[in-house]
């Protein structure tokens, strides 16, 4: 599912374009987060979750960026830190936090994909005490901020010192 589609409820056109047939020049998204559980080095398990939620807050932070009102490039390039929490409640696009976040954010490392179309943000959350994660979150800030994604997914059950490394790509496509 695209961002668009997930939005389109909300979208109003013109009244001048009512009745017309909707153009092939809209910009569509896909998301998707991977997991991989790491205890001692050794990969314990892998997932990948494909197109969650991307938030009402990303999207008005885009038209800010693009309209100027939140200076040249908004907070583009900060949207970069992970953090993960243990609430499994479905995603919404009015979520602006975790539901149950743990442990402190971790910047990540942002990468261009095998195109240029694609963007990714990588980095590995270690867990201080045992807990069963259930929710990724990817943030403009290492506190509060804008959340730009929030994805659920199957539990993973970490223990002290096991690690998360988070995989969260978008990819943005043209035309239609």
């Amino acid at each position: 599912m695209t961002i668009l589609n997930k939005i389109k409820g909300r979208m109003q056109r013109p009244p001048e374009c009512e009745g017309r047939q909707q153009p092939k020049s809209v910009v569509n998204a896909t998301t998707s987060l991977g997991v991989k559980h790491i205890r001692k080095g050794k990969v314990l398990s892998e997932q990948v979750i494909c197109n969650k939620v991307v938030t009402t807050a990303f999207v008005n932070d885009l038209v800010a960026a693009l309209i100027g009102t939140a200076g040249p490039y908004g907070t583009f390039n900060d949207y970069k830190y992970h953090a993960s929490g243990t609430d499994g409640t479905a995603e919404d696009v009015g979520n602006t936090m975790l539901g149950a976040e743990v442990e402190s954010r971790v910047e990540g490392t942002q990468v261009e994909g095998a195109t240029p179309n694609i963007y990714k943000s990588i980095a590995t959350v270690t867990y201080t005490s045992s807990n069963i994660i259930k929710e990724h979150g990817l943030f403009n800030a290492s506190t509060t901020g804008t959340l730009m994604d929030r994805t659920v997914f199957s539990d993973v059950s970490v223990e002290e010192d096991d690690a998360i490394q988070y995989t969260f790509t978008i990819q943005f496509n043209a035309g239609g």
